[in-house]
């Protein structure tokens, strides 16, 4: 039985190229990543950012001898997440690092290094683990030549000095231009080092230096960098609405499972279904698709009905509500937004869809609209709802009824339930063929639903970071996001907690039956990913 990955990070670039799935939006977003112009890719948890930017890191890297323009893709996910840590050392130590990585792999630098690996000492055990994992694949293969080592503190102290040093590297092997790709850029920061990241991302451009940076919507502190001045901004974006979205989505899908796919598509209406559910986040299908197949080897009703039951009434707020253990001065916002979308929203929309059942034509709806004057507490609540990915944003300052609205599109899964239809498949599509973007609920800037908005900005301080990696440790295993079958292999070797990996070497993962080198390291990474994919919220 196929089972899709559900993290672009687990990917090889070869099979990212042969998993990768295009729209025309997708292809709107990587022409901007290759683009001269600073980005911001913007999309919730599971949309694609780190797909779209592998995506482009690719087609640049293919290019490279003609256009020599160099892409260089970090992710911040091995991070000093708790630390008070210095920016600037620790986004240029990153950069040299995925640098010294790429012009390797470009042939431009064969045997030695043109600097020393750069490591915080004062890291967290989690990201002095990982950084360790690292150094060790970084310096597999070759041997650190002195005549091209850099030892000079002021490359990861002065921003100036390691443009200069950019500079003079690009001019000596004939590199026009270095386009950066910050993945995980912000969400795994606190506020005050989003707002240095930012700094430093503005700070970093230059004629030769090309930052781009993937975010989620809402709880980003950007501090004095304007997103919308200071660089281009972007959303990823797949409507549910667009003409060839089940097309492209069932692509997704054939990709991940070729040996179910025939099977799949005999029971097209619950593949649909499931399809429209995910609301145009691959993560959301795959997801709900491995659970369905880890039942059998087929979609049946019964299943499909049970699945999205569990995943759209459950595990999609479970994951907002956790949002409160990462942002402690939000938890009332998180409190407040979910209720706002359960006991009202849900309820308005499904009051308009349930209308006059008899008339075949009566139009549905799976949006709602916020006033642009409405309370700034309000407003912030709905981004927390687009992190999470039980909103989307669909179209901003629309006029409607002499104001000005925000209309958010609410998450089809949860849309659907509402319906309290036993059959999820036949709900589906009489929603489906009647959707108007024309009729909506509407909440205006004195709505009486915003009663609660003066108490809901927080005055605690934030979360003793130390406390809450010392709980996130000694949470089990089975709380990740990892396969039953891995799982299982894991707990009967005696890792329960998530402490028990990160106190054993990767080395010991290949005594566990069935686990040889390279099995162990794609484990080891997997779990790795999973942890900060958790922490991160």
């Amino acid at each position: 039985m196929s089972e899709a990955r559900i993290r672009t990070e687990d990917l090889s670039i070869d099979e990212v190229k042969e998993l990768y799935v295009e729209t025309a939006m997708d292809r709107e977003n990587i022409e901007a990543l290759k683009s001269f112009q600073p980005l911001l890719l913007i999309g919730s948890r599971g949309t694609g950012k780190t797909m779209l930017m592998r995506k482009a890191e690719s087609e640049l890297t293919d290019d490279f001898e003609e256009k020599r323009i160099l892409p260089i893709y970090t992710s911040f996910a091995t991070c000093p997440i708790y630390e008070n840590v210095n920016m600037l050392r620790l986004m240029v130590s990153k950069i040299l690092i995925a640098l010294r990585t790429k012009l390797k792999e470009q042939g431009i630098i064969v045997n030695g290094s043109i600097f020393k690996p750069i490591v915080n000492k004062d890291v967290n055990p989690i990201v002095k683990k990982l950084e360790d994992y690292i150094n060790d694949i970084s310096s597999e293969s070759f041997e650190i030549d002195s005549e091209y080592v850099i030892d000079d503190e002021n490359i990861v102290n002065n921003i100036d000095y390691f443009r200069e040093f950019i500079k003079e590297l690009c001019e000596e092997f004939n590199i026009k231009k270095i386009i950066i790709m910050f993945d995980e850029a912000c969400q795994i920061f606190a506020p005050k080092q989003q707002r240095d990241f930012f700094e430093l991302f503005r700070a970093l451009r230059s004629p030769i230096v090309i930052c781009k940076a993937a975010v989620y919507p809402g709880l980003v502190s950007y501090g004095t960098f304007q997103q919308f001045h200071d660089a281009t901004t972007k959303k990823i974006e797949r409507g549910i609405l667009a003409s060839d979205y089940i097309l492209k989505m069932r692509e997704i899908v054939k990709k991940n499972y070729p040996d179910e796919y025939d099977k799949m598509i005999q029971n097209g209406d619950l593949l649909n279904t499931i399809i429209y559910c995910s609301n145009g986040n691959p993560r959301f299908l795959l997801k709900s698709l491995n659970a369905i197949l880890d039942k059998g080897n087929a979609i049946k009703t019964a299943v499909v009905n049970d699945v999205i039951k569990d995943f759209y009434r459950v595990t999609i707020w479970t994951e907002h509500t956790k949002l409160e253990e990462r942002y402690k001065g939000h938890k009332k916002m998180i409190e407040w937004s979910r209720k706002f979308i359960e006991n009202t929203v849900t309820n308005d929309i499904t009051r308009i869809n349930t209308r006059d059942g008899s008339n075949s034509n009566e139009k549905t709806t799976v949006y709602f609209a916020i006033s642009r004057k409405a309370p700034e507490a309000i407003k912030q609540a709905i981004k927390i709802l687009e992190y999470s990915g039980v909103v989307t944003l669909d179209v901003e300052a629309t006029k409607f009824r002499y104001d000005y609205y925000d209309r958010y599109q609410l998450n089809f899964g949860i849309v659907l339930l509402s319906m309290a239809k036993t059959n999820l498949a036949v709900s589906c599509k009489e929603i489906i063929d009647n959707i108007s973007q024309k009729k909506f609920p509407n909440y205006g800037e004195n709505s009486p639903v915003y009663e609660d908005a003066p108490n809901l900005i927080s005055t605690e301080e934030e979360i003793d970071q130390k406390m809450f990696l010392n709980n996130i440790l000694n949470k089990k295993v089975s709380e990740l996001e990892i396969s039953t079958k891995l799982l299982k292999r894991l707990n009967d070797a005696g890792y329960i907690l998530i402490k028990d990996i990160f106190e054993r070497d990767e080395s010991e993962l290949k005594k566990i039956s069935y686990i040889g080198k390279v099995r162990s390291r794609q484990i080891y990474n997997n779990v790795m990913a999973a942890v900060i994919e958790y922490i991160s919220g």
